[in-house]
């Protein structure tokens, strides 16, 4: 019989969580589904050839808490009464660590005031997490947020990469477009998923609201997940005050928005006091424009 595979004392991965990944092998390169267990990696394509019941785990979370407030200004009033949210496309949605390019786009020329064309000047990271959906909402129809759970699959590390002098061009009136569009990604800061105003059981179902639909792998952003301290301020964009203020490291570095071939870890555990899971790393380098 094989012995039980050995799991790190400080590996996200032990029994009691079931992250699913895609694998590929030098004896089998095509791409199938996995799940990890320690430093090992499960086919789960061969344990299916056995088994007809597995189901997948369901991570379950106790997120409820206060609003961060937002850096820069009052919070508006429409926050408090339905989750901001905005639509991407699975085309900006790539694993970790796959590398970002700095976007170009239209922003406002500091000097001159003018719109110009080009290259991302303030590059900003967003921690958030990302959830996927399992059981599909068909078109016309809505759920409770209590019913949420659900339809999730699991949650995810996701990076929401930003190009803020691009976003405030394009924020008023449509929302942000191509300052949100060059990836999202599944350390500065310190935070925590208690601190969402809204939870991500209320997000989903206030996609559904509008009976819009929702499929089957439809990945959901929490949006930037930010305490009210220092160091609890999950982007850039709020730690260092909009810019005007930058960050110093013990080694006498500073920053205020990233440079050019800056790396970005996101690290996250989930800990109930007796039992820790983790969800992996999301990293990812920036690299310049072309």
């Amino acid at each position: 019989m094989p012995s039980e595979p050995i799991i790190p004392p400080d590996s996200p991965f032990t029994l009691h969580n079931i992250p699913f990944g895609v694998i590929s092998t030098a004896s089998d390169p095509k791409p199938r589904c996995a799940t990890a267990l320690g430093h090992h990696a499960i086919d789960l394509s061969l344990l299916w050839k056995d088994k007809d019941d597995l189901e997948p785990n369901q991570s379950l979370y106790d997120i409820f808490s206060q609003c961060a407030p937002l850096t820069g200004g009052e919070v508006a009033r429409n926050f408090f009464y339905a989750p901001s949210v905005y639509n991407g496309r699975a085309s900006s949605v790539i694993p970790s660590p796959t590398p970002v390019r700095r976007p170009k786009g239209i922003r406002w020329d500091h000097d001159g005031g003018q719109p110009v064309f080009g290259p991302a000047v303030k590059m900003d990271f967003e921690l958030e997490m990302g959830y996927f959906v399992s059981k599909p909402i068909p078109m016309g129809e809505t759920i409770k947020a209590i019913d949420a759970p659900e339809h999730i699959f699991g949650f995810v590390l996701l990076n929401d990469w930003s190009s803020r002098d691009i976003q405030a061009f394009e924020m008023t009136p449509l929302g942000p477009f191509h300052s949100k569009g060059n990836g999202e990604r599944y350390n500065t800061t310190e935070s925590n998923l208690r601190y969402l105003y809204w939870t991500p059981y209320q997000q989903l179902a206030h996609h559904a609201s509008a009976g819009c639909g929702i499929e089957t792998g439809d990945l959901m952003g929490t949006g930037t997940i930010s305490g009210q301290h220092e160091g609890e301020l999950g982007c850039l964009f709020e730690a260092t005050k909009g810019g005007s203020r930058p960050l110093e490291f013990p080694n006498g570095t500073t920053v205020r928005y990233l440079e050019d071939g800056d790396e970005i870890v996101l690290d996250a555990w989930c800990d109930n006091g007796t039992r820790r899971i983790g969800f992996g790393e999301c990293r990812g380098k920036l690299l310049p424009s072309l």
